[in-house]
């Protein structure tokens, strides 16, 4: 295998950025995961994420958390590292994501005297920790294989962890931490439309539809004394082109639907049902650095679903292990 393919083959690692896209705005965001979220990358890749996100809107960071007639500001900042492993013959990751921020705005309340509530919070949000596995079409590649494959059609399984290591009171109505635990289940898939991962006209149609089950907070603000919320169906997809060999675009969709919360066990009367669009470009400077930036709003919502947009910046470097022969064994992350 030549210098140059060796090349594309990093810079391909670099742009199949890591498995998992903003904690909490993943699911609250019009876009979740993001375009290419879960693309094959070659064996002995390690991948490190740095991102920004702005949300505006009803939604706090807390995945599925809606907060009716509130406007809300958040602000974060998110380092990720991702590890693939092969199990069987085939390609599965670990990731891991830590977010820190602000959240700040208005939230109305049901109470005459404090009609609405200002408040800014800045420290942790929830951490996420995600696996993937994947089932067709996924193989565990070294780079000469990963640049002639033919990827055709992919399916695979991820479960993602919301630990609740945020920073939380009971005392503030907007918090950077939710106080509780949360699990997605979901089954990403694709058709890649290219004679390889590294074809200059490659295009991808993509699919995600996952579910996403909470715990309750049992410390929550106000009056009651726990708070729930039944299971939160989405439905993300994304349409991409490659444009040439350093840059491709995205038309990104996400569609959500139920998440109905209870009080002390009694039902809100609040199902979502909203879907956002938006979309996304991508750059890759470099054989192992890329940066990608992402766009999206909601375009239709019922009363109790959220509202708003949401922008995000990510920056991904990939260096390689032991396998990659010549001078590619060397590369370290670039500065991000």
């Amino acid at each position: 295998m030549g210098d140059g393919m060796l090349r594309w083959a990093g810079i391909a690692a670099s742009t199949a950025v890591a498995m998992v896209s903003v904690a909490g705005a993943a699911l609250g965001a019009p876009q979740g995961y993001g375009p290419r979220a879960f693309q094959l990358v070659p064996d002995d890749s390690h991948i490190v994420t740095l991102y920004g996100l702005h949300l505006n809107g009803n939604q706090s960071f807390d995945p599925g958390a809606v907060l009716e007639g509130s406007e809300i500001d958040v602000s974060a900042a998110v380092v990720q590292y991702t590890q693939p492993f092969e199990l069987l013959g085939r390609q599965g990751a670990i990731v891991a994501a830590l977010p820190f921020g602000t959240i700040s705005g208005s939230v109305e309340t049901p109470w005459s005297r404090f009609p609405r509530i200002e408040a800014s919070e800045t420290g942790l949000f929830d951490a996420q920790i995600l696996a993937v596995m994947g089932l067709v079409g996924s193989p565990s590649m070294s780079p000469e294989q990963y640049a002639a494959f033919d990827p055709g059609f992919q399916l695979g399984v991820l479960a993602n962890v919301y630990v609740p290591v945020g920073d939380y009171s009971a005392d503030s109505i907007l918090n950077p931490g939710s106080n509780r635990w949360a699990v997605q289940f979901g089954a990403p898939m694709a058709v890649n439309i290219g004679s390889s991962l590294l074809a200059p006209d490659l295009a991808t149609l993509e699919l995600l539809p996952s579910v996403t089950l909470f715990g309750d907070n049992d410390d929550p603000f106000g009056p009651p004394e726990a708070t729930g919320q039944r299971p939160l169906l989405t439905v993300e997809g994304h349409l991409t082109r490659n444009l040439n060999r350093m840059i491709w675009v995205s038309a990104d969709a996400f569609y959500t639907y139920g998440g109905e919360t209870t009080t002390d066990g009694r039902l809100n009367d609040d199902i979502q049902d909203s879907l956002g669009v938006g979309g996304t470009l991508n750059l890759t400077l470099g054989p192992a650095f890329s940066m990608k930036a992402s766009y999206g709003q909601i375009v239709y919502r019922n009363d109790s679903a959220p509202h708003g947009h949401m922008f995000r910046i990510m920056a991904t470097g990939a260096f390689y292990g032991a396998r990659v022969p010549g001078p590619y064994r060397s590369l370290t992350i670039l500065s991000l």
